[in-house]
């Protein structure tokens, strides 16, 4: 309840900044504002105070200041069209300067008292992308880019989106070991997200789940280090290894302590959740065949090799590899297909970073092998890991469901419309689903009767990790909060300039909605996150307001600077025909990033 407060008060607030500004300089220049408005629309609440009417409206999209003289035909001398031009430009960038100061203000503030920010700390990588093939490691601390100095998660983000065409950027980079080093990398555009990439996220820590109303796992003083018996050596060995504990949906140990030399055993056991039961035939994609093997490992794998298992451990993908090296005996051996014949080799002893940052796996062409996990359907029905589904599917008098199979994602989608049509009674409650499957030529049919399972749920979660940053005195906190906000200012600029070149697709603009969203977040982590991401707003709103756009205050600016330069005015016809066009611009821009807002909410 409180964040959601905090979200509207932000919200408001940085309305009433800006409006304000204009307010203060339109009274210092001696012009009546008849209307100080949040909001547009009809009038929900408000007063009167001399001149001017303070008004809440219905419409929460912004707010206006209404002047005397605004529409050109003011007759006194608090009129706006009465005023020089010097001070009508300071009446419409008043705005614009308040939304600066405010930022200019508060972020060093923030510095000085410490704001919890995402820790530049690179999270799971994608093989194959510009950070793979950089040699960046899960775990790497970023500390700078390009001689810029990064605070946040988001700051490596922008820097990397925001970059031009082609360019290398040169990254300071801490391994986990402390260790320094240079990299460099050229990021790769990502069509689905519309911008420049590394293909990395941010660092998650392993927490409680705040929704768990039972007693905690592990103290605060405490930290899980280990699972199953496998202790981690880094947040890699742990996502991965937690994943496949929780994919197995039983029960597991998680070793938790002080330190890693001061553990305990505490068994962690998934709940089923009530009414999420889903049909499920108990078989995983195979992503085994290697597309580059690079490093030591270069020498053991080549391109078009298939990763079959460790000490016969069948393995499904590379993070499933990892955890069958991690869980491995010493003297393991490793089994792959190589021109159709396995070659089984002792295991190398790699870590779990230089393996990751050495292999890129892909599924194999042509219909998609399957990993059969024990005891369910699949197994049941006699299917074994490494067949190539070809066929899944029912076809009766009265309902025909699914066909080839090209793809992986193809099988849920069936096994989807298999549960819904038994659930409405268009299937029997017995039915079975057809399965053509097999390896090396050898197709079989398969009869699979799939099971209902219902997801469980487990006291832990992942949360992005965080830290307080934080400046000892006063001036590093000044220095840090400039240089800061000067990049904030940079951002918003190039944001601004890579959506009118297409460098950036137009699908990431956000109204309203997402704004809303993205505060409430941010209310979520404190007071002090909140104030840090109003702040980057208000940089935001003062450089779309510099813009010259009409209908905008960055339109009035640049008709003010043509009348200051030229000595006369830009004419009223010219003036009139630019705000219409900037008024019906503005309204498209407005339900366009409203459809995208929308859009989002039920993706």
């Amino acid at each position: 309840m409180l964040s959601l407060f905090l979200t509207i008060f932000g919200i408001g607030f940085l309305l009433f900044i800006h409006e304000g500004g204009h307010f203060l300089a339109a009274r210092a220049a001696g012009v009546r504002v008849d209307v100080f408005s949040l909001g547009f629309g009809p009038r929900l609440w408000g007063f009167k105070r001399g001149d001017t009417d303070y008004r809440l409206c219905a419409i929460p999209l912004g707010g206006y200041v209404k002047m005397a003289g605004e529409d050109g035909n003011g007759l006194g001398s608090d009129a706006l069209n009465r005023k020089s031009p010097a001070w009508r430009f300071l009446i419409y960038s008043g705005g614009i300067l308040m939304n600066f100061l405010f930022a200019l203000i508060v972020i060093p503030i923030l510095f000085r008292v410490g704001v919890p920010l995402q820790s530049p700390v690179l999270g799971p990588i994608q093989a194959g992308s510009a950070a793979w093939e950089a040699g960046l490691q899960e775990g790497d601390r970023v500390l700078s880019i390009d001689e810029r100095k990064l605070h946040s998660f988001s700051d490596l983000a922008s820097s990397v989106a925001l970059s031009a065409e082609n360019t290398l950027l040169i990254f300071q980079v801490q391994s986990a070991d402390g260790t320094r080093r240079e990299v460099s990398a050229m990021p790769h555009y990502d069509e689905a997200r519309g911008f420049p990439s590394l293909g990395v996220g941010p660092a998650f820590d392993l927490v409680l789940n705040p929704e768990y109303s039972g007693a905690p796992l592990w103290a605060k003083d405490e930290t899980p280090w280990g699972l199953n018996g496998v202790f981690f050596q880094n947040t890699l060995e742990m996502r991965v290894l937690l994943q496949e504990a929780l994919l197995q949906q039983k029960p597991f140990e998680l070793s938790v302590g002080p330190s890693a030399d001061d553990t305990r055993v505490v068994t962690v056991t998934p709940t089923p959740l009530p009414d999420t039961q889903q049909f499920r035939l108990g078989v995983f994609r195979m992503r085994h065949e290697v597309v580059q093997a690079r490093g030591p490992v270069a020498d053991l794998l080549k391109p078009g090799d298939l990763l079959l298992s460790v000490n016969a451990r069948s393995v499904r993908d590379l993070d499933d590899f990892l955890v069958a090296c991690l869980q491995a005996s010493p003297d393991a051996t490793l089994t792959f297909r190589r021109d159709g014949k396995s070659i089984t080799v002792a295991l190398p002893v790699f870590s779990s970073l230089q393996w990751a940052s050495a292999l890129q796996l892909k599924s194999p062409s042509g219909a998609p092998g399957i990993q059969v996990l024990p005891g369910h359907a699949a197994d049941l029905a006699g299917l074994q890991t490494g067949d190539r589904v070809q066929w899944l599917g029912i076809q009766t008098p009265s309902i025909s469901l699914g066909g080839t199979i090209t793809r992986f994602e193809e099988m849920p989608e069936i096994l989807a419309a298999f549960q819904k049509s038994v659930e409405s009674g268009a299937l029997p409650a017995d039915a079975e689903l057809r399965c053509l499957a097999g390896h090396q030529g050898n197709v079989q049919e398969y009869f699979l009767k799939p099971e209902a399972t219902a997801t469980h749920s487990v006291p832990l979660g992942f949360q992005v990790h965080q830290e307080i940053v934080q400046e000892k005195n006063l001036f590093a906190a000044f220095s840090t909060g400039l240089s800061q906000a000067r990049s904030m200012v940079q951002d918003a600029a190039l944001s601004m300039k890579r959506l009118v070149t297409g460098r950036i697709s137009a699908t990431n603009m956000g109204g309203m909605i997402t704004i809303g969203r993205a505060t409430h977040s941010f209310a979520q982590n404190g007071l002090m996150s909140l104030l840090f991401f109003l702040s980057l707003i208000s940089i935001h709103l003062a450089v779309l307001n510099l813009m010259p756009i009409p209908a905008l205050d960055g339109g009035h600016l640049f008709f003010l600077l043509f009348e200051i330069i030229f000595r006369r005015p830009v004419s009223e016809r010219i003036q009139v025909g630019f705000q219409t066009m900037g008024f019906f611009l503005l309204l498209g821009l407005l339900f366009f990033v409203t459809f995208l807002d929308i859009q989002r909410l039920f993706s």
